[in-house]
Parts: C-alpha cells; structure tokens; sequence
C-alpha cells in the first residue's frame, strides 16, 4: 500500500497526465477566456473614462448598457460551458445532431420526436393521450 501511495504522488516527465485533469484544464481555460472575453471591453471602457473623463459625454449612453449587458453574459455562459464538458450532455447533444442530420437525408417531418426521445410510435401515442387525459382532468401533467 505505502508503495502505491509513494508511486500516485511521483511524477517524472514520461508520466502522462490523466485524462481528467486534461480535461479540467481544458475547462478551465475556456472558462477563463470567456470571462475574458466577456468583461474585458467594459473594463476597458471604464479605464478609458478614467483618463479621458470627457469622452463620456461623446459615447452614447447604449454603448454602457451593450457592454455590461456583454460583460453579465459570462454568467449565462458558464453553465453552457460546463454542460458541454458533461459526458450525459455530449452523448444527449450527438443524438440530436445525428437525428437531424437523419431527418435532412429523410426528409422526415421536424415535428416527429420519436428519435430524439428514443419512444417507439406506440410510446408516443401513449404519452399524447395521457396528456390530453391530463388536460381534460385540468392537471398539468
């Protein structure tokens, strides 16, 4: 035991770094560029004023609301960020693709979403009449 723990806590240069931590560190740039890239012009903007207090009255007011509204983007983009590096995600993200590149070969109807939630017709049909029992009844489902 006290071999394996020395051996975990060893690295040379011929050892490889585990796929996990590749993958954080992937997640973590690009977590980091985008708040980069999301805050940096109104930052920018905001050291602008500081030496030139006089511009502000020749930037139009919209120019400040566009900015932060960028800049709080960041926050919508995390989460984005984040599910695109979930395994669930990627698998759930490649079934829709490979679906409608299916129906665009097919030419299948965009309404049909018998592939996308893996339900046979029958499934489908089952689930439409529940929801107009549901309805009726005046539950929402």
């Amino acid at each position: 035991m006290e071999r394996y723990v020395e051996h975990c806590l060893r690295r040379s240069g011929t050892d490889m770094i585990p796929k996990t931590r590749i993958k954080t560190l992937k997640m973590t740039i690009v977590i980091v560029s985008s708040f980069v890239i999301c805050w940096t012009p109104y930052y920018l903007l905001g050291i602008w004023y500081w030496f030139q207090p006089a511009i502000i009255q020749h930037t139009p007011e919209y120019v400040h609301h566009i900015l932060l509204v960028f800049g709080n983007l960041n926050t919508c983009c995390d989460p984005v960020i984040y599910s695109f590096y979930t395994p669930s995600f990627q698998d759930d993200l490649a079934d829709v693709v490979e679906c409608c590149c299916r129906r665009q070969i097919n030419n299948v109807s965009p309404c049909s979403v018998e592939c996308l939630s893996g339900r046979s017709a029958g499934a489908a049909v089952e689930m439409e009449s529940d929801l107009s029992s549901n309805q009726k009844s005046g539950n929402p489902g």
